[in-house]
C-alpha cells in the first residue's frame, strides 16, 4: 500500500491557540468564499428595504380597516332610514284606511244628499259671480 507522505504527519494537535488560530482562518476563507459580493452595507439595505415594505402595508391595513368601519357604519345608517321610512310608510296607510272607513260609516244616503246639494249650490254661486 502507498501512503501519502502528508498522511504520516496528520495527528492530533492538542495546542488549543494554534488550533484555534487554524481554525478561525478556515471559517472566515469559507465565508468569503461563499459571501462574495455581499457585504454588511447590502444586508442593511435589504433590511430597510424590507421594513418599509412592511410599514406600506400596515398603513395600507389600517385604511382598509377605516374604510370597512366607513361602510359597516354608513350601511347601518341605510337600514335605519330605510327602516323609518317603511314604518312611516305603513302608519300612513293605516291612517288613510281608517280615514275611509271612517268617512264610509259617516256617510249615509242622506248625509250623500246633502252633500250633493252644497256642492251644486257651490258650484251656481260660482256661475252667478262669473256672470
Amino acid at each position: 500500500m502507498r501512503y501519502w507522505p502528508l498522511a504520516r504527519n496528520f495527528g492530533l494537535n492538542k495546542n488549543l491557540l494554534e488550533t484555534n488560530l487554524i481554525n478561525l482562518g478556515v471559517v472566515l476563507s469559507l465565508l468569503v468564499y461563499f459571501r462574495k459580493g455581499i457585504t454588511i452595507g447590502d444586508v442593511e439595505k435589504r433590511y430597510e428595504e424590507v421594513i418599509d415594505k412592511l410599514r406600506q402595508a400596515q398603513i395600507y391595513l389600517q385604511r382598509a380597516k377605516v374604510k370597512v368601519d366607513e361602510i359597516r357604519v354608513n350601511r347601518f345608517s341605510q337600514m335605519e332610514r330605510e327602516k323609518q321610512e317603511l314604518i312611516h310608510h305603513q302608519v300612513f296607510c293605516l291612517k288613510l284606511e281608517r280615514a275611509s272607513k271612517a268617512l264610509n260609516n259617516r256617510l249615509n244616503g242622506k248625509l250623500h244628499s246633502r252633500m250633493i246639494d252644497y256642492h251644486i249650490g257651490l258650484f251656481r254661486a260660482m256661475e252667478n259671480t262669473i256672470d
